[in-house]
């Protein structure tokens, strides 16, 4: 684990050359006074809650927020208008409820990488590429998953069964995030990394 000096200074190295993408609402609640403005205003949110776990339109959805175990409804008002303002740029994607990675996929091909100035390329979602990984440094990236690449996780089953069950598990959500777009920089905190 990094601290979170490191992890900030690693953040802003990488930002010149790409973007970061934040990938829990919880954490980033907590930390998100302590990211470098540089780094926020560029930022990507890719949350595995529902938007409606933060703004309830219903008191069913109100009592779905309370049932989950992160406050959301606590959140601080200068988060919340983070998270909107973010959305009227088209940079925050809600996992759930449809947990449909060709959906992230979809809008992260909206969205402009500024470090090639093209959209992202979609989301990795062939589960051959996965799982015909190896060890072989020798092996093409290009055609299939390299566990010496990976950066978040190295079980590329992992990855398949999460994008498959519509899961955000942190691990493997960072690892697809990654290997499809190199140039997003995925964090669940800033006092932490894989």
């Amino acid at each position: 684990h990094l601290s979170a000096r490191k992890m900030s200074r690693s953040v802003q190295q990488t930002t010149p050359e790409g973007r970061v993408v934040f990938i829990s609402a919880t954490y980033l609640s907590r930390e998100f006074t302590s990211v470098p403005s540089n780094v926020m205003d560029n930022a990507l949110f890719f949350f595995g809650s529902k938007r409606s776990w933060l703004f309830p339109k219903t008191e069913e959805e109100r009592q779905d927020s309370l049932a989950q175990p992160t406050r959301y409804l606590e959140f601080k008002p200068e988060f919340i208008e983070l998270i909107q303002k973010k959305e009227e740029e088209g940079l925050v994607f809600w996992l759930k409820p449809d947990c449909d990675f060709q959906k992230v996929s979809n809008w992260l091909q909206t969205v402009k990488d500024p470090a090639t100035d093209t959209f992202y390329q979609p989301l990795k979602l062939d589960e051959s590429w996965w799982l015909g990984g190896s060890d072989d440094s020798s092996n093409d990236n290009s055609t299939s998953f390299n566990k010496k690449d990976a950066k978040f996780c190295k079980l590329g089953k992992r990855v398949v069964s999460n994008f498959t069950a519509g899961e955000h598990d942190y691990g493997a959500t960072c690892e697809l995030l990654h290997q499809s777009n190199p140039t997003l920089t995925p964090i669940l905190s800033t006092a932490r990394a894989y």
